[in-house]
């Protein structure tokens, strides 16, 4: 089985890329700290309604889940060299914490989440009235 859970921020803004092809893509870096707090640089690669969804709701520093794969990649760099890529295939994207609970310094109840294979949110209490500041525009 090949499946990764990261938790961690994001190194940079995600940029959005369109393939030659039409496809939505992204490459992001995640810092994440193992069992010893040491930080790890992880790269990330997200496609299509994964990709939208991080560009539009998370920034640099932001907390993120990354739910996905370990993949490789063969490439050529640009003074010629055969190199390999490893990376993480984000299938689905979480909300660490809510925007609100991030300025009450609290994780929510219940996090959102983007499922790319069901390309759309679960998990989100749409009970709780408080909850409404938390749910993305």
């Amino acid at each position: 089985m090949n499946k990764v859970i990261l938790l961690g921020q994001l190194c940079d803004d995600p940029e959005l890329k369109t393939t030659p092809g039409g496809k939505s893509v992204t490459n992001i870096s995640v810092a994440v700290k193992d069992y010893s707090q040491n930080t790890h640089f992880i790269d990330v690669v997200a496609w299509e309604n994964t990709t939208e969804f991080i560009c539009k709701y998370f920034k640099k520093g932001k907390p993120i889940v990354i739910d996905g794969a370990i993949t490789t990649r063969n490439f050529e760099d640009r003074q010629g060299n055969k190199r390999k890529a490893v990376e993480i295939l984000a299938n689905k994207v979480e909300f660490a914490i809510s925007e609100k609970a991030e300025t009450e310094n609290h994780a929510p109840s219940t996090p959102f989440t983007f499922d790319s294979k069901n390309k759309g949110f679960d998990s989100i209490n749409f009970e709780d009235e408080d909850n409404d500041n938390d749910l993305p525009l």
